[in-house]
């Protein structure tokens, strides 16, 4: 069926529209029920809200102790220890990856407050078959000293990953992905599939009040596959290294100076944070010979250096709030393409482009050595309502993104920064999870997103 033009530089086909409207319609009706439930209960007493709650419960029937049932936090004892945990289904549609299922969990012990230690799990599957699962644990204080631990193992199976060169003005050229023009390559050029299974964990030590010294080691594999043949793909074209994977093994030291007010939504303070990473990497390459190619593993290492500060300032007694994040990173000796589509720091992600920078172009757009970008937030939280007895935000925010990449130091100067706009709404269930769907413009295309968290 061909696709049409529903929104300038974008390009939407018809089931993608049914679901969009789909999604927007339970948004609206999620956004005005919860609206009038509020509107009606301001002027209530407390006795008189929880007969409300009581009379609505008794209403919801079985769909309704079904859904509480789900949502709500459960005591357990785990190895005779008292334990909550709480798991969140999760099923939305993603443009790029169709509809996506799974679950959302949280298990915490009860014998410190808040928790003593923490296990996230996150469990997502799409139609398109990639995968995206993690489990984190957390420790944030061994006994009474001032140490703690975090175990992070994720396994990412990407079959929408996309290479467009290296360098700051690599270009995305629609006309070879486009079959109705003549110079088409094919629809796949750009495109290929990624699987990127990592572990790490990470010791802290609090050296001052707010400060905190982060060291660790992990282990990472990456398997690039190419989606069209070798002569109509540009990752095969243009062969950078590391263009057949490898595996690697890197340390990493982090120092951070941590005055946010809370770590998943902060409101006030600041993160300031240097890592320095270690990467010993077995990358894979082919050899031309008088026998034909021959495949061998070539060792090599390289270093990641990557500052970040991000502030928050309130205004209106914390509903408005302007947020700014600041990433410099710098890549030192042979590292493989995909290292170079990454940003370390306090968590991995991938840049430039995608949801964590340059909102609006693709992820990994831009990709260099050198990388430099802003992201800016106005957020503004509307409203808290409250369904099933939980509690929701409404949030809405404007962003403004700016980046760039250089191949060498000598080559910096601050012409042809790229920039990009948008906005966005975020839904905080119980300060445990945002839900967060944005919409983002860059002058290649408009690209709207569901993640999990704040970009920052």
């Amino acid at each position: 069926m061909r696709a049409f033009n529903w929104l300038p530089a974008v390009v939407f086909r018809p089931v993608d529209r049914v679901w969009f409207g789909a999604v927007l319609l339970v948004l609206c009706f999620s956004f005005f029920s919860s609206a009038h439930a509020q509107n009606n209960n301001d002027e209530k007493k407390k006795s008189e809200e929880k007969d409300s709650k009581e009379k609505d419960d008794q209403r919801g029937g079985i769909i309704g102790d079904a859904t509480r049932m789900l949502l709500d936090e459960h005591d357990a004892r785990f190895f005779g220890n008292p334990h909550r945990f709480s798991i969140l289904p999760i099923g939305y549609y993603d443009f790029r990856t169709g509809l996506n299922l799974g679950m959302f969990s949280r298990i915490e012990s009860k014998q410190d407050k808040p928790y003593r230690y923490r296990v996230t799990l996150q469990f997502i599957a799409s139609t398109n078959g990639s995968h995206k699962h993690k489990i984190v644990f957390e420790y944030p204080q061994i006994g009474h000293s001032k140490f703690g631990f975090k175990l992070r193992a994720e396994w990412e199976r990407d079959l929408e990953a996309r290479y467009f060169g290296l360098g700051n003005n690599s270009l995305n050229e629609k006309e070879l992905t486009d079959p109705d023009r003549e110079e088409f390559i094919d629809e796949d050029f750009y495109l290929y599939n990624l699987k990127q299974p990592s572990i790490a964990i990470y010791g802290k030590r609090q050296v001052l009040p707010n400060i905190f010294f982060w060291f660790g080691f992990g282990l990472e594999k990456a398997d690039p596959q190419l989606k069209a043949g070798p002569e109509t793909s540009f990752l095969a074209q243009d062969r950078p290294f590391g263009r057949l994977g490898g595996s690697g093994r890197h340390l990493s030291f982090r120092l951070s100076w941590d005055t946010r007010s809370d770590d998943l939504f902060p409101r006030k303070g600041f993160l300031t944070d240097f890592s320095f990473e270690p990467n010993f990497a077995s990358v894979k390459e082919e050899t031309p010979t008088t026998n034909g190619i021959e495949r061998r593993t070539r060792d090599v290492t390289f270093y990641r250096y990557t500052f970040s500060d991000a502030h928050f300032f309130p205004f209106r007694s914390d509903r408005l709030i302007f947020a700014n994040r600041v990433v410099f990173e710098g890549v030192a000796g042979n590292a493989p393409y995909y290292a170079l589509g990454e940003v370390a720091g306090e968590r991995h992600i991938h840049g430039l482009g995608g949801s964590h920078s340059l909102r609006g172009f693709q992820s990994r757009r831009f990709q260099d050595k050198l990388k430099l970008f802003t992201l800016t937030e106005l957020r503004y939280n509307l409203r808290q309502f409250q369904i099933l007895s939980h509690s929701f935000d409404l949030i809405f925010i404007g962003f403004f993104d700016t980046g760039r990449v250089w191949r060498r130091w000598s080559e910096i100067a601050f012409n042809d920064v790229h920039s990009t706009f948008g906005a966005g709404v975020w839904l905080n269930w119980n300060n445990k999870v945002i839900f967060r769907l944005d919409v983002g413009r860059s002058p290649e295309q408009i690209i709207p997103f569901f993640r999990f968290y704040t970009a920052f």
